[in-house]
């Protein structure tokens, strides 16, 4: 299943989400969540469940809620290693900061606890709230009130440094801007599609989770959908999903790329642990996004 699912759109769509996880006969997850900006306001929904059961209410509401109507959604489904099994450590984790809810999503688990030492505090036990939390941090020091206000340069290397902690995959979004990174070595990774426009009915998933974005009606919006692992056509066109490279950033606005960074091989090995490095024999990655030697991820690590 997509353990991480991040998409921006160039205007507010209405998709339906069926979690195919929580219906009779399946073994639900250890919790799911999904965030959005209803109306494109700064304020987020976030709508989550620990511990699902068969039949979830919460899991029927985000396949028939008109109001998740939103140019941006971050979706996450959780295998828990860190963290009793609570709606605190249950993904995606929000905070208010510069007038605005910044959400993230982690796909991944760090080695070892952050050393947090600013202003924002966890609520749960997780690894991945005390990278939002760090992050915040950071932005805060440095009177950035938006993902726009930090350099896409300076944002990438945080995350590079957070990335020696851990396996570190993470979709972050202020409700203008989506960021997303791409682990540095073979723990996880994210894929992206271009959603084009105009279209006609499309859907997309796999046997845990669907993403109807036209069952309310065909928009026809164009935008960008990044997915811990390719899904499946299940209505419309196929569409192509490629793999972003080893600790690449991307900084989505509006459904379109504003930024993007890509270390050099040696930096992401600079900063990683020594056993985190991928051994000699790893292979290049297919059809990246941008150009830049590096070994593709070839296990994903989801739990978080």
């Amino acid at each position: 299943m997509p353990n991480l699912l991040a998409m921006s759109f160039e205007g507010a769509l209405t998709p339906a989400f069926d979690l195919h996880c929580l219906e009779p006969g399946r073994t639900p997850p250890d919790g799911w969540g999904l965030a959005c900006y209803p109306g494109g306001e700064p304020a987020a929904l976030v709508l989550k469940e620990a511990t699902p059961s068969e039949g979830s209410l919460r899991g029927a509401l985000v396949s028939t809620w008109e109001r998740l109507e939103s140019p941006i959604f971050v979706v996450h489904i959780r295998t828990a290693k860190w963290g009793a099994l609570t709606e605190a450590n249950t993904q995606p984790f929000h905070r208010a900061w510069g007038r605005r809810d910044w959400v993230i999503a982690h796909s991944g688990s760090l080695e070892h606890k952050l050393d947090l030492k600013g202003r924002f505090e966890p609520v749960g036990s997780t690894d991945s709230e005390q990278v939002l939390c760090e992050l915040l941090d950071r932005a805060q020091k440095r009177s950035a009130r938006a993902i726009g206000d930090i350099p896409a340069e300076v944002l990438h290397g945080w995350l590079l440094e957070l990335n020696r902690h851990g396996a570190l995959t993470i979709a972050l979004s202020d409700g203008r801007d989506l960021a997303v990174y791409s682990d540095g070595v073979e723990r996880g990774g994210l894929f992206v599609r271009a959603i084009g426009a105009p279209h006609g009915e499309l859907a997309f998933g796999d046997d845990d989770l669907t993403i109807d974005l036209t069952r309310r009606g065909i928009r026809g919006r164009k935008g960008l959908v990044f997915s811990s692992a390719p899904l499946d056509a299940k209505e419309g066109e196929a569409g192509e999903w490629r793999r972003l490279e080893p600790g690449q950033l991307v900084v989505v606005r509006h459904g379109a790329v504003i930024a993007t960074q890509s270390a050099p091989q040696e930096r992401v090995l600079e900063r990683l642990p020594a056993a985190a490095q991928p051994s000699p024999s790893a292979t290049l990655g297919e059809s990246p996004v941008t150009s830049s030697a590096g070994p593709a991820p070839a296990a994903t690590s989801q739990a978080s």
